[in-house]
């Protein structure tokens, strides 16, 4: 009995010894999962009612196994992946517009992703602004790409948007689109 102690002791003091050296003191030292994080430093105008669009990206902020092209992201890995995004909108109109958004993936819009919101009127000489933001999981195969699609009820939205200002305080650009990709895990079986 001794002996079955001392082996199973040995077991799990090398069993604990890998699981530090691959996790580290705060975990994930050694982990290496796919992401992407793709923003757009311009202003996209909605030029016609009623009509989808895709969001632009145009700048690939940080990315590991997700790559961008042609507003396409792609990812290298099969899993299941966390997709956010948030669009900085403006109405120059005097009426309310409605905005609605959703993503495609590989060019087939996906069910149930679709949100809306109401973009606030141009009011007292200043436009209406809102921030729309969602997140999805998705499951995704190696080289299945994410689109993020955009229509209106009316023209004169804008996803807006700016840049740096030291006026009436220094602040960073607002990025038109952000989104990001992150994978969750391993698909399931």
């Amino acid at each position: 009995m001794d002996d079955y102690s001392r082996m199973l002791r040995l077991y799990f003091n090398q069993l604990d010894n890998t699981n530090s050296s691959l996790l580290g003191t705060r975990g994930g030292r050694y982990l290496n999962n796919p992401y992407g994080s793709f923003s757009n430093t311009a202003t996209q105008p909605v030029t016609a009612a009623n009509t989808p669009y895709v969001v632009a990206l145009n700048t690939a902020d940080a990315a590991n196994g997700v790559s961008l092209a042609a507003n396409k992201m792609t990812v290298e890995q099969t899993g299941v992946y966390n997709c956010q995004f948030s669009l900085q909108f403006e109405n120059t109109t005097a009426s309310i517009v409605d905005v609605w958004v959703w993503l495609r993936k590989n060019g087939v819009d996906v069910p149930g992703t679709a949100s809306t919101w109401a973009i606030t009127s141009s009011h007292g000489g200043t436009n209406g602004y809102m921030i729309g933001a969602c997140n999805f999981f998705v499951s995704m195969t190696a080289d299945d790409y994410l689109e993020l699609a955009v229509a209106a009820d009316g023209t004169g939205v804008n996803i807006e948007a700016y840049a740096a200002s030291a006026s009436p305080f220094t602040r960073p650009s607002i990025p038109s689109s952000v989104v990001t990709l992150s994978f969750v895990s391993a698909p399931s079986s």
